[in-house]
């Protein structure tokens, strides 16, 4: 290995956990604020706030998860309809791995028109190596 690579690994393992702490303060940090301006827990919205010389924007919105097999579920046990379904959510089709590779090759070559793959970004992940107790 190349003194190189060694310091690029270094000095990318350094300025991760150095991204952790930041992060950890302002998570932090911002909880406490969000306290002392008394945000409601179930508040979602966008509100503005001079404080000093400063704007502060404080924004939320409700993360949401649906159980698709429930949701389909109650809607059929309640005769709820297909349109009533498709205008009320998106169904997003997603690639199951393990049943993709069972399928045919006739039925990839068909379906694969449909899907696009593109690389997503490198990422690395660098810890320190744990020293063995002698």
């Amino acid at each position: 290995m190349s003194d190189t690579v060694y310091l690029l690994v270094a000095t990318l393992h350094e300025a991760k956990a150095k991204e952790d702490a930041a992060k950890a303060a302002r998570v932090a940090i911002e909880e406490q604020l969000a306290a002392a301006i008394g945000v409601p827990e179930q508040w979602e919205g966008s509100r503005t706030n001079e404080v000093g010389e400063f704007k502060v924007v404080v924004k939320r919105s409700m993360n949401v998860k649906i159980d698709a097999v429930r949701l389909r579920e109650i809607a059929a046990q309640n005769e709820i309809d297909e349109m009533v379904m498709s205008t009320a959510f998106r169904w997003k089709p997603e690639i199951n791995k393990k049943g993709w590779e069972s399928t045919s090759d006739r039925a990839k070559a068909l379906l694969s028109e449909a899907i696009t793959k593109t690389p997503g970004k490198v990422s690395f992940a660098v810890e320190i190596k744990k020293q063995e107790e002698k």
